[in-house]
């Protein structure tokens, strides 16, 4: 198969963390020109992070894409050259209050690749304690608990835990 041509790219829009870009390009299969979009995210780091008993830390924040509270796993976008696992265990401790020392990187999938460029990373975190205090961002509103991987499953089969990326990651860790 061969590269799509593109013959320009345009910023259309710009918030924030996020830019929205429009690029012409053409088809080679069947010289089709088209426009097409791409949202410009930055890439993200999942925790998954276990207790010493095997429970897994899990959080519950409010989303405004669904203004809904939701069952999630630790995690946050990765700052600019930082390093993936340096973000996760930064990430764990701002959301939970969770430090360990035993962690790992587990893999990574590309969110929406039909029209987003970013990565979310998933790291595996085992005997985590949740000892340090916590720093939320200003606009975090997170409740920390822990459940069991059969309640984690429960959730996800229930639709309570419904975020792809967390569901991922969850396979990830074999959950």
């Amino acid at each position: 198969m061969q590269k799509w041509e593109q013959k320009s790219s345009d910023l259309v829009f710009e918030a924030g963390f996020m830019k929205l870009q429009k690029n012409n390009c053409v088809n080679p299969r069947n010289g089709h020109e088209g426009d097409y979009y791409v949202f410009h995210f930055p890439n993200w780091v999942t925790i998954v992070p276990f207790t010493k008993e095997g429970n897994v830390v899990m959080i519950r924040q409010y989303r405004h894409g669904s203004q809904e509270y939701e069952l999630e796993l630790p995690g946050g976008a990765i700052e600019k050259g930082e390093d993936v696992l340096v973000a996760g265990i930064r990430e764990l401790q701002e959301e939970t209050g969770g430090v360990c020392t035993d962690f790992h990187l587990a893999g990574k999938v590309r969110p929406n690749p039909s029209m987003q460029d970013n990565w979310c990373y998933t790291i595996i975190a085992k005997d985590v304690e949740l000892s340090a205090e916590r720093n939320l961002d200003p606009g975090e509103d997170i409740e920390v608990l822990e459940m069991t991987p059969q309640e984690v499953k429960a959730a996800i089969f229930s639709g309570e835990l419904n975020n792809t990326m967390m569901i991922s990651s969850l396979y990830f860790a074999g959950v």
